[in-house]
């Protein structure tokens, strides 16, 4: 994880008050990530540290865009994303039932604060459960007669045929 190391910010020797950092990412940053979504990508990446007694606050600000393959056609498409999170982090021992998903806890001799697995969960929270090609984008998906639910199938008009049918196989058991 040697390709990590530059998403790292010294925090121990900073004093109190506002600082930017800025990175960037490319397909060398997903390759880390074991089972990793997203293969190729690239971005920028602007992070605001405020830090100040008791937390600090740091806010990312991603652009970039994303290679991704449709889910219809298989073909590859760049996904533009523009991102912009919050995160505090807290010094101290983490509590037992914390359901927080946007607070971290380090203990206060922590001398730096790794954001790569921050920036992966955020960049990977943006991609559509249904991935499609910017040319399927505006058509309409009726495609109804392709969802059925047992409720449809109960409604639905049997062909005579199979009435005949069904009734020999009941018989036979």
């Amino acid at each position: 994880m040697e390709a990590l190391k530059k998403y790292k910010i010294d925090i121990a020797d900073l004093s109190v008050g506002e600082r930017e950092y800025h990175f960037d990412f490319g397909n060398d940053f997903f390759a880390n990530f074991e089972n990793s979504i997203v293969r190729n990508g690239n971005g920028e990446i602007k992070a605001v540290l405020n830090k100040t007694e008791s937390f600090i606050e740091l806010t990312l600000h991603v652009t970039g865009k994303l290679e991704l393959i449709c889910d219809r056609s298989l073909d590859s498409f760049d996904f533009p994303i523009s991102i912009s999170r919050e995160i505090i982090i807290k010094f101290g021992e983490e509590p037992e039932d914390n359901e927080v998903d946007d607070i971290m806890f380090i203990s206060w001799n922590t001398p730096t604060i790794n954001i790569s697995q921050i920036l992966y969960e955020f960049i990977s929270v943006e991609i559509p459960m249904k991935k499609l090609h910017p040319r399927y984008r505006n058509e309409e998906d009726n495609n109804d007669e392709l969802v059925y639910s047992s409720e449809d199938l109960k409604n639905k008009i049997i062909d005579p045929r199979w009435t005949k049918l069904n009734e020999l196989k009941k018989d036979n058991t």
